[in-house]
């Protein structure tokens, strides 16, 4: 007992500190979640009303005051206001790291994420050699993402913006415009777009003047480019997006009741079988336990003892039994840092497929993605599968995503502490993501259904915004509601986080329903005759959309640095399109042909 005294001293205080700290820490989590989800729907009030919630001190150190602060930053760049977005970036990376190692790598992506941001800052700023500096120490993080690459190279091209370089401008944007507009959010975009514009222009006589812009088209947008980059504001053509989603959600698109029940059933039976294994493990775990008890049991020793003669040495009574305790601990305790060793390499090889993605290596991240779906760690068997879903909607193979789907629903359903430790993004992400995937197959219902369970499960699910946008807007297109499709593409907001398909099927909706200028569809047609894939699949979600839009792939001249093989890529896009699409489906794609650039 004196032994195990000061070890049980020092558990009982950790969880009286855990006790006492937890409920803090948590409510704090849920204000910064909370705020997160207000500011990608934009909006930037109700976001500052939850962070200033926050007690000042869950601030002091750690990754959620680098996070809070990071979010504070976003909204001031949002009104144009760097150098104030600059202080607070600053700010949250002198905080002092976190006491727990274990919290070290989700850290790292704060600080990381913040770094990128602190780039576009100083580079909007002017102070070029801090903004290269910020964007190589964010590139080169362990902990980067493609949405860091991304903020690098926007901090890049605001600087050669600045200079007015187009010549540089435009060979930097022929090498990242890509990365870019797959991986940010829709205002950056807007403002790699004005970049593309300005570094396609010839530039002008001093003595002639831009031609004037129509100022109901950019809604303050262009005065916020002037802001970053004023040599760019001249070429901001974007039309003006809502401030906020001002469309709840209708009661109606809740699917059937028998729809919601069958999903919240199938979740149900996904986790039983390991609950059984579980209760099976536990069964043995006790009998073998009381069976040590027992064998060790002073009745049990003294029926079985047989006593020595006197002239003869005492047998050997082997190691005392607090030596087999400490082998015991040693061995679990050894256990667990491996698991944890393991499972943290496992995440980092999941960020470098990510990033492999983002910078173009499909197939090497897809090997790595199937072999990570093998791990032991349910979260990273389960983010694989979120992976591997992702690549297959890129390409409209919706049955191939929905079995990843299902995959990785299961994978976290079967562990319990899985489930409740990721029951704010990567659970709720892959349901969003199996809806999206039902809604492109025809299964609307279900797809609605789905989406309902999250909303009420899920509250604290920072990404439902874009999760509901791109569901409800995929629902519309697909059952031909062209009006319905159009109010749900007028809530995009600039701050939601959409893919670039999302975004561009939003783009090709309006083009059809509104009156949309030329310039606007020019941008449009430019970016389809760029993108093989994405132009496969927007025609995959919407055979007759783009026809309908008047949004044409035309010609284009070779770029320099094109590869000379872009039809042939074209129609292996389009051919593993085609694959995915059953019925009269198939028969309307076909009917509407891809003219190759």
């Amino acid at each position: 007992m004196a032994w195990l005294a000061p070890f049980l001293f020092a558990g009982a205080s950790l969880f009286g500190w855990g006790f006492y700290r937890l409920p803090q820490q948590g409510r704090a989590t849920r204000l910064h979640n909370a705020a997160l989800q207000s500011l990608l729907t934009g909006k930037d009030d109700e976001a500052v009303a939850l962070l200033d919630d926050i007690s000042p001190r869950e601030l002091r150190r750690g990754g959620l005051g680098v996070s809070v602060h990071t979010q504070r930053a976003m909204i001031a760049m949002h009104s144009g206001d760097a150098a104030k977005a600059l202080a607070l970036t600053t700010a949250g990376l002198a905080l002092p790291w976190s006491r727990v190692p274990w919290f070290r790598m989700h850290e790292e992506l704060h600080r990381t994420k913040a770094r990128a941001l602190e780039a576009i800052c100083h580079a909007s700023l002017g102070h070029e050699r801090e903004a290269e500096s910020d964007a190589a120490v964010a590139e080169s993080s362990i902990a980067a993402t493609p949405d860091v690459l991304a903020r690098a190279s926007l901090a890049r091209s605001i600087v050669l913006a600045r200079q007015n370089d187009r010549r540089a401008l435009a060979a930097h944007l022929q090498q990242t415009a890509g990365l870019m507009l797959q991986s940010l959010s829709p205002r950056e975009r807007s403002l790699v777009r004005a970049f593309r514009r300005m570094a396609r222009a010839q530039v002008r006589n001093v003595y002639r003047e831009p031609a004037r812009r129509d100022e109901r088209l950019d809604g303050g947008f262009a005065s916020w480019v002037g802001k970053l980059a004023p040599e760019a504001e001249a070429f901001a053509r974007e039309a003006p997006l809502p401030v906020a989603v001002g469309e709840a959600r209708d009661p109606s698109d809740a699917g059937p009741p028998s729809a919601v029940s069958n999903v919240r059933r199938a979740h149900d039976n996904a986790g039983k079988p390991m609950r059984r294994r579980m209760l099976a493990l536990w069964v043995i775990l006790v009998a073998t336990f009381f069976g040590i008890w027992n064998a060790l049991s002073p009745s049990s020793i003294k029926r079985y003892h047989v006593p020595a003669p006197s002239h003869e040495a005492p047998p050997d009574q082997g190691l005392p039994f607090t030596t087999y305790l400490a082998i015991f601990v040693v061995a679990v305790v050894a256990w667990v840092v491996l698991r944890v060793r393991t499972q943290r390499r496992q995440v980092r090889r999941l960020a470098q497929a990510e990033l492999s993605i983002a910078r173009g290596d499909v197939a090497g991240a897809r090997d790595v993605l199937t072999a990570l779906t093998r791990s032991m760690a349910h979260s990273v068997a389960a983010a694989a599968h979120l992976g591997l879903a992702r690549l297959a909607e890129r390409r409209a193979r919706w049955n191939d995503a929905l079995a990843e789907c299902d995959a990785g629903i299961k994978k976290l359903l079967q562990s319990s502490a899985a489930k409740a430790m990721q029951a704010d993004l990567l659970l709720p992400e892959l349901m969003a993501a199996r809806a999206f995937t039902l809604a492109a197959i025809g299964r609307y219902g279900e797809a609605n259904a789905e989406m309902t369970v999250i909303a009420s499960d899920y509250p604290a699910y920072v990404g439902m915004g874009a999760a509901e946008f791109r569901t409800r807007l995929l629902v519309a297109v697909r059952e031909g509601d062209l009006p319905g499709a159009r109010r749900v593409a007028m809530t995009r907001t600039p701050s939601l986080t959409l893919t670039l398909r999302d975004d561009m099927l939003a783009d090709v909706v309006l083009a059809a329903s509104t009156d949309m200028t030329a310039d606007e569809r020019e941008r449009i047609d430019a970016e389809l005759s760029d993108d093989a894939e994405l132009r496969a699949w927007i025609d995959a979600v919407a055979p007759d959309l783009r026809r309908g839009a008047r949004v044409q792939v035309a010609p284009a001249k070779p770029m320099e640095g094109t590869s000379t093989s872009d039809a042939n890529a074209l129609a292996e896009a389009t051919a593993e399109a085609d694959e995915s699409v059953e019925g009269e489906e198939l028969r309307s794609r076909e009917r509407v042909p891809v003219v190759a650039s």
